[in-house]
């Protein structure tokens, strides 16, 4: 089973959503902002996740952490901007 997991950044805490192949919610996890926190995060949706970032301005680090989950781990990251985003209602 591929696992999928959005993660929307904020300013302290940030929200990770994770979702099945077929769209259904498995968790959702409101985490600190800290690489370690979202490796743990990233980790629970098993191996190989696919891994979706969204965030604004200043969130570098995250950005580098999510290329590092991609060359380390060999999950699929993608980096998206909100206006290219259209989100669809969770099931």
């Amino acid at each position: 089973m591929t696992a999928y997991v959005g993660i929307d950044l904020h300013r302290r805490r940030s929200l990770a959503v994770c979702v099945d192949e077929a769209g259904e919610r498995l968790w959702w996890r409101r985490f600190d902002n800290s690489p370690q926190s979202m490796a743990e995060v990233v980790a629970a949706a098993g191996p190989d996740p696919e891994v979706v970032l969204e965030a604004t301005w200043g969130w570098y680090w995250a950005a580098d952490l999510d290329d590092a989950f991609s060359s380390d781990s060999g999950s699929d990251s993608r980096q998206i901007g909100a206006a290219g985003v259209v989100t669809l209602p969770m099931k």
